[in-house]
């Protein structure tokens, strides 16, 4: 039976079960995160950490609650392998942070980045991500007022984002207490072998993703993502909503981008039929 939410909504009751069911939050957690058909509770405030002024190895954008505390940090790769930044998903980092995580936007292919890095290796890229998560880890203890759990981390991602995610599982099968994969994108999934990770895995797919111009391609999506991973594994159906529309600005719409619903993002506008997850 569908129930009536809007698309924040959805995205974060998706996000906080998988995140229950992975014995990731404490029980203190599962209480303030305990209603998700509801905005989050916490004020957000951002702050941005680059090479040039920071030295860290990535360019990022951390959303984190205003208050006092100690919060799951969730690591996001956006679409396209990076090139989507993460200030493009704001609303939605936002939305997610307000529910009581710090959410952290990895942008390997930040402008900021001088040119040849645009251009590395896979293998190295994925080393970037490694050397950012520990970075983070040792520098922004003084950089927010709430602070990161970081024994207990989460990662998340959208579309082709969720390569590199899922590679990165791949090659460390306890980097994580718990997976999103948003819409997922492959490639590389279709040469890999089974992976035995406890890592739970929330996977969601759009409706429109599947339909002309194919932005999820079958074999490569969430089904492919589902064969490889032995652990807990739940899926997330939504009706009438679109790859793109996780965006917060998104391309125009046209045979050639990607499928959306061509409403506006704002929850107040537009309401979605959602499944419970299970």
């Amino acid at each position: 039976m569908y129930r009536k939410m809007t698309t924040f909504q959805f995205r974060i009751t998706g996000l906080i079960f998988a995140l229950f069911n992975s014995g990731v939050l404490s029980f203190k957690q599962r209480q303030l995160a305990v209603s998700p058909f509801t905005p989050g509770q916490f004020p957000i405030n951002s702050i941005v950490v680059d090479p040039k002024d920071d030295k860290s190895p990535l360019h990022s954008t951390v959303f984190y609650p205003e208050v006092v505390g100690t919060f799951i940090p969730i690591y996001f790769i956006g679409g396209l392998y990076g090139h989507v930044l993460s200030e493009d998903y704001s609303d939605f980092l936002t939305e997610v942070a307000s529910h009581g995580f710090i959410v952290i936007g990895m942008d390997p292919n930040s402008p900021l980045l001088d040119r040849y890095q645009m251009h590395e290796s896979r293998e190295k890229k994925l080393d970037l991500y490694l050397q950012q998560m520990k970075w983070l880890a040792e520098h922004m203890g003084n950089k927010t007022k709430s602070v990161a759990d970081w024994s207990r981390p989460v990662l998340m991602c959208q579309s082709a984002g969720c390569d590199d995610t899922l590679e990165m599982i791949h090659q460390n099968r306890s980097i994580a207490k718990a997976s999103v994969f948003i819409d997922p994108v492959s490639v590389h999934s279709l040469d890999m072998k089974i992976i035995p990770s406890k890592i739970a895995v929330l996977t969601y797919m759009a409706e429109l993703s599947e339909a002309f111009p194919y932005c999820c391609i079958a074999g490569m999506g969430w089904n492919k993502i589902y064969d490889l991973m032995t652990c807990v594994k739940v899926r997330m159906e939504v009706k009438k909503f679109g790859h793109c529309d996780l965006l917060t600005t998104r391309p125009g719409h046209s045979v050639t981008t990607p499928r959306s619903a061509g409403q506006p993002m704002t929850p107040g506008y537009r309401s979605t039929e959602a499944l419970p997850p299970g």
